[in-house]
């Protein structure tokens, strides 16, 4: 099914998208022209431009559809640049809608029965999902969504359409978009006691469907400070001398100066003529698999999911990331335009995924579990809690909680400490009158 793009090129536009497809440095310009005054994030930008380009939406002989939309998710500590790498995004995309979890209604998100005032009838209007169908919608603060906002966003990802069934009337609308989110901790910042998607609140089932989620963290590095610190600060020097020379009477800018400093933060691809290339990849190329890039994938699933230790380890990875690792193959041959997916595009897809797994899914030990990748607690943390409780059937205060845990189960006792404070928070254990501890529920 082709996408719903505008693919009307000029022969210009189609010779100049061509000889972009051939430069070798392709898929790093593509890349660079992401946002190019945010500094770093490399491997997210990655993961951004193979959104923009989408897998291949596949219809198979049995009626069975599987999606070629990509769906990501950025959530962070607050000033991160998240916020911007989402509006510029949208921004690229072809056909991009950029809207807030805050400020965005269950009918804007997906679509809304209006009365119109013509007819006195009701009539469907198509919210952000349907006019960002064949390309983004770029969500702001998702967290801040209303919880049957975020349920209206369930079909959108994983069948690429909204079923609709209000004042007498039952539609179903196209909404075939990618969905980059970003959001932040509910509380300001991230407690490891939790799963993230409840800190954030995102529901695991709409968690789940995100096929990469990378976690930002604002930690102190004296390099990249001083590296980001150098970018955002040349920014605002190269800003205020486009400004002085277009509007001061008097300017001494020169024009080769501003040339010279655009050089460092300029895109390698002009915005117009990404989306140019965007669109003619998404509307004229269709790529199948090679025998080895389908290999790589496979042997990359079998190999993570072999790191389950024993029968009463968690499940490293489920099949979703398998699908995920496909549709991002796809997309990275489209960057190329090229119609064969090669081994390259099968490594440049499962190196993305494996940073996901590593931002998500690994517990307190360094082990990956499919639980926090499907927004649960992790089996690691669950058994700890387990045992805790199981201590408190007779009586036992937090030191004896502590030792206990650390010479029966090896858990630190910082962990347990924070243990036991998470789950008196949560009401679920508290301290009878004579200081022992107690299970509630």
């Amino acid at each position: 099914m082709a996408e719903v793009l505008v693919s009307v090129f000029t022969q210009s536009d189609e010779d100049e998208i061509l000889e972009l497809s051939i430069d070798p440095e392709i898929q790093n310009k593509v890349c660079r022209s992401i946002a190019p005054s945010i500094h770093g994030y490399e491997e997210e930008k990655e993961a951004i431009s193979l959104l923009l380009f989408s897998g291949v939406r596949k219809e198979l002989p049995d009626g069975t559809r599987r999606r070629g939309n990509i769906n990501i998710a950025l959530i962070g500590d607050p000033g991160v640049a998240k916020s911007q790498l989402v509006g510029c995004s949208a921004d690229i995309s072809p056909r991009g809608i950029f809207t807030s979890g805050k400020t965005v209604s269950s009918a804007g998100l997906t679509a809304a029965v209006v009365k119109d005032p013509l007819s006195s009838g009701w009539t469907l209007e198509g919210g952000a999902a349907v006019m960002a169908s064949g390309g983004v919608l770029a969500i702001d603060e998702i967290g801040q969504a209303r919880e049957e906002e975020k349920s209206a966003l369930h079909e959108v990802m994983e069948q690429g359409r909204i079923s609709i069934s209000k004042a007498g009337i039952v539609a179903t609308l196209r909404a075939d978009c990618s969905v980059l989110a970003a959001g932040n901790p509910k509380d300001g910042y991230f407690d490891r006691y939790e799963p993230i998607p409840k800190q954030v609140g995102i529901p695991p089932a709409l968690w789940s469907r995100f096929d990469l989620i990378f976690i930002i963290f604002d930690e102190p590095n004296p390099n990249y400070d001083a590296a980001i610190s150098d970018h955002i600060l040349r920014n605002h020097y190269l800003g205020g001398m486009i400004q002085n020379r277009e509007h001061s009477n008097n300017s001494e800018i020169l024009e080769k100066v501003i040339k010279q400093e655009l050089q460092g933060i300029e895109a390698p691809i002009p915005k117009e003529m990404l989306k140019k290339y965007i669109s003619y990849a998404r509307t004229r190329v269709f790529p199948v698999s090679t025998d080895e890039a389908m290999e790589h994938i496979k042997e990359f699933y079998i190999s993570i999911r072999k790191m389950k230790l024993n029968q009463n380890s968690p499940v490293p990875i489920t099949v979703r990331s398998l699908e995920a690792a496909q549709r991002l193959a796809e997309a990275s041959a489209r960057m190329r335009l090229s119609n064969k997916i090669t081994k390259q595009d099968a490594e440049f897809a499962t190196k993305l995924i494996f940073r996901s797994l590593r931002d998500v899914g690994l517990d307190e030990n360094g082990i990956l579990d499919a639980n926090l990748l499907n927004g649960q607690q992790s089996l690691n943390q669950r058994d700890k809690i387990r045992w805790i409780k199981g201590y408190l059937k007779e009586d036992r205060t937090e030191k004896d909680i502590l030792d206990l845990m650390e010479v029966s189960h090896k858990v630190k006792k910082e962990q347990t400490q924070g243990l036991i404070k998470k789950l008196i928070e949560k009401n679920e254990i508290g301290l009878d009158p004579r200081g022992y501890l107690k299970v509630i529920r």
